[in-house]
């Protein structure tokens, strides 16, 4: 978006503005600086996601993706997402500054496949048959979509409180099982060798 030139001009005018100390309005500013040809918005989401010299472009590896997921889950207010927030507990959890829409985009890409994907599988194919009144649709589902407890796609949500209260509400789930890991007594050998 911004020419070689008027990034240049933008970084050398943030510099000077932190010398000089608090400036209000400083991306108004660089595009008065800057002949109006960008909006103040423009520059400032352009300095957030491409120009900070902080930023780490790399990938974001599996840690960050699974401290995303995790954030997600459990920081969220009513289906609203502060991506500031994720953003410098990122950064203070792995050191790393990354952009708004690396982060964005990592997120709601996850979100389009694992809804695809949930679509594809969960294709009912119906027939009409035609009775004398009216008409009887059924739907027939294939059996290769069971969905299981255990499924990483199933879209239960997990306890908030007690897990007591999670399942009298998802009755249909199956307790985990335990193993006994002890080994049992062999009488005969034990028996044999006295």
């Amino acid at each position: 978006m911004l020419s070689p030139r008027d990034r240049y001009t933008v970084l050398l005018e943030l510099k000077r503005f932190r010398r000089i100390g608090n400036v209000r309005d400083p991306f108004v500013r660089i595009s008065r600086i800057l002949n109006n040809r960008y909006t103040a918005s423009q520059i400032s989401n352009y300095y957030r996601n491409y120009l900070n010299p902080e930023l780490n472009l790399d990938d974001l590896n599996d840690d960050e993706k699974y401290f995303i997921d995790d954030w997600i889950l459990y920081k969220t207010e009513n289906g609203t997402i502060r991506w500031t927030s994720l953003i410098k507990d990122l950064r203070k959890r792995y050191g790393f500054l990354r952009s708004e829409n690396m982060v964005k985009n990592y997120w709601y890409t996850k979100q389009k496949r694992s809804r695809n994907s949930v679509q594809r599988r969960g294709r009912l194919s119906t027939s009409s048959r035609r009775s004398s009144t009216f008409t009887i649709a059924s739907t027939v589902i294939p059996v290769t979509t069971i969905t299981l407890p255990f499924d990483p796609t199933a879209l239960l949500t997990p306890p908030r409180h007690d897990d007591y209260t999670y399942q009298q509400q998802h009755n249909y789930l199956l307790p985990t099982l335990q193993c006994n890991f002890y080994p049992k007594e062999d009488k005969f050998l034990f028996n044999k060798f006295l």
